[in-house]
């Protein structure tokens, strides 16, 4: 038997633990091992983590959305004390701006 089988399971088990202790998504680590560890073509690599994200995020917001009215399960508010539309726009407005001007003083 080859020892690519179990190298996928030690990779799986070692993001896991990373991720769980450290609340790092678990794209942000597999998809560099899929690319260099075991030599899985980019595209291929970020597609799977992609669809592995979308279908783990779908069901997450499909069970919080379902959950019981007055559990702490899910609380809808959005980030920090940005509870208003105008305040969300304000706030993205200039997160944007300070991140292009970022992009261009760094030469880009």
């Amino acid at each position: 038997m080859s020892a690519i089988p179990y190298l996928y399971a030690i990779s799986g088990f070692a993001v896991g633990l990373l991720v769980g202790m450290t609340g790092v998504g678990g794209g942000a680590l597999m998809t560099p091992m899929l690319i260099l560890l075991f030599g899985i073509h980019p595209a291929a690599a970020v597609g799977t983590d992609l669809l592995h994200a979308a279908a783990t995020k779908t069901a997450g917001s499909i069970v919080h959305g379902c959950s019981l009215p007055g559990s702490t399960a899910t609380r809808w508010v959005t980030v920090g004390a940005c509870r208003s539309r105008r305040c969300i726009r304000s706030c993205s407005t200039r997160s944007a701006c300070v991140t292009r001007w970022c992009w261009r003083t760094s030469g880009h």
